[in-house]
């Protein structure tokens, strides 16, 4: 089925299962769409993945990251409200110390600030997600 599957996907962009052939029954077209949905489901974490490990991979070359970034490398997964907590605490950080914060796209947000790894091991830690 995935030979048949990722070539639609690629061409336009989502997949129709076929309605059930005259001898096949509702049960099996349900069966069939769930096994669509599940292989595009584990896609999706592939693909998301992936942009991930490219984020970090061209945050390691600039010495900046998102916050997003950041915490996945630490293996953390932040709440919107932590997220926006850090950011402001890690804006506030940069402004009082002269320091400058960078912008990178992010996939979900647009564009959104990028720290110096050492402001944002100082934010984590005064957090408590990391240890000194």
């Amino acid at each position: 089925m995935t030979a048949e599957v990722l070539p639609a996907i690629r061409r336009t962009g989502g997949y129709q299962i076929p309605p059930p052939a005259s001898g096949g029954s509702a049960l099996d077209y349900a069966e069939a769409l769930i096994k669509a949905m599940r292989e595009q489901e584990n896609r999706l974490v592939r693909v998301e993945s992936l942009a991930i490990q490219a984020n970090s991979y061209n945050s390691a070359n600039t010495g900046f990251y998102t916050l997003r970034g950041y915490a996945n490398i630490l293996g953390i997964r932040l709440s919107l409200s932590d997220a926006k907590s850090i950011g402001k605490r890690a804006s506030e950080f940069c402004r009082s110390h002269g320091i400058r914060a960078g912008r990178a796209r992010d996939e979900l947000f647009g564009e959104v600030n990028s720290y110096p790894v050492e402001v944002l091991e100082e934010i984590f830690r005064i957090k408590g997600e990391i240890s000194k």
